[in-house]
């Protein structure tokens, strides 16, 4: 009848008195929503010889209704240039009392678009005109961001290389890997060899997002460029950008080291010389074999330790291999020449038997 009508939830009816009706009322809460997400962390960084580093910053942002973006810069590191929010700059500012960065952002129709928003900092050296030494290790620091998720980060290093080789990275990032020679040779036999069940080629094959890039004529309104030189790695992570420890070690270093192996596995194969062919065997399988299958465990700067010894072992090899064949050579020399005198002496003592005798 009339409560079969819209906005009618539930009806009681009584038949006497007194009337009594408990109602529970709950208020339902919305989801709190992200007031701004940073797609991509793009960060650059240049590392002098003295550790001082200068590094610039690219935050892809897309942002619903942030008002600030709050910045905080490594333990006393400055800022080099000004903030450039798209293709505007501005002065960043700082709480009273604080030394947090807030970077002003656009709201309204760019709320739906990411925007990139690009400063460049510097943070000195400890020790500055000092080089680095022999080895040691390097810690590159990373601005962190307040209140704001960051789904990925993509951090470049441009290290000294003059002198110095880099033999571990430390941190939540990865370095990215590098195809090694072996993949070739494992890509030719999968093509000739056939295989049976399923492929396996997935397990090496990984790829991170394509970060974006700025474009031309809004770089060219940067005034302060970090200059990309120096020994390039790149790292990433699913996350705000980290810490990074770089281990290093002077090129002289690796070259003692690659030359002690190789006259360690040099010495190792001389007294293997006159050993039987087990003695051999277990040779090769150490300084060859085994250094071989050690180069995917360590890192990029220090397989060319292990092939040293790998060289020289491939010398000990073909030094055996020589005096193999040239002992076969001289055998088969002494062979020939028997032959030879024996038929010189065949063909002499013939001649004697026909020359008749002169009476």
């Amino acid at each position: 009848g009339e409560l079969q009508r819209p906005g009618v939830f539930l009806a009681y009816k009584y038949r006497s008195l007194p009337i009594k009706l408990g109602v529970e009322l709950a208020k339902n809460s919305f989801i709190a929503v992200p007031q701004a997400v940073i797609m991509h962390a793009d960060l650059v960084t240049a590392v002098a010889t003295d550790k001082a580093q200068t590094t610039e910053v690219i935050y892809w942002v897309k942002n619903n209704d942030l008002q600030f973006l709050v910045v905080s810069l490594p333990k006393g590191s400055r800022l080099q240039s000004d903030v450039f929010v798209n293709r505007e700059a501005q002065q960043p500012m700082r709480r009273e009392g604080s030394e947090d960065m807030l970077v002003r952002l656009p709201s309204g129709d760019a709320a739906r678009v990411a925007f990139p928003v690009r400063f460049v900092f510097e943070s000195p050296s400890a020790n500055p005109g000092e080089k680095l030494g022999w080895w040691g290790s390097i810690a590159v620091s990373a601005p962190q961001v307040a209140d704001v998720g960051i789904m990925e980060t993509r951090h470049t290093l441009f290290l000294p290389g003059e002198e110095w080789h880099y033999t571990k990275f430390s941190g939540a990032l990865s370095p990215e890997s590098k195809d090694r020679s072996w993949r070739t040779m494992r890509n030719f036999m999968n093509e000739v060899l056939p295989a049976f069940g399923p492929q396996l080629d997935t397990l090496d094959q990984s790829q991170w997002s394509q970060i974006p890039a700025v474009a031309g004529d809004v770089r060219m309104l940067y005034g302060f460029q970090v200059q990309p030189q120096g020994h390039r790695e790149v790292l990433h992570r699913l996350g705000p950008p980290a810490e990074i420890g770089v281990s290093f070690r002077g090129r002289r270093v690796t070259f003692f080291y690659q030359a002690l192996a190789f006259l360690i596995a040099l010495v190792a194969g001389a007294r293997c010389w006159h050993g039987t062919q087990t003695e051999k065997l277990r040779y090769l399988a150490i300084f060859g074999l085994g250094a071989m299958l050690l180069t995917g465990l360590f890192s990029a700067a220090n397989v060319p330790v292990l092939l040293a010894a790998m060289l020289a072992a491939m010398i000990v090899m073909f030094l055996w291999i020589g005096r193999s064949a040239l002992g076969v050579s001289l055998r088969v020399w002494r062979w020939l020449c028997e032959c030879w005198n024996r038929w010189r002496e065949k063909r002499a003592a013939k001649a004697a038997i026909e020359t008749p005798t002169a009476e």
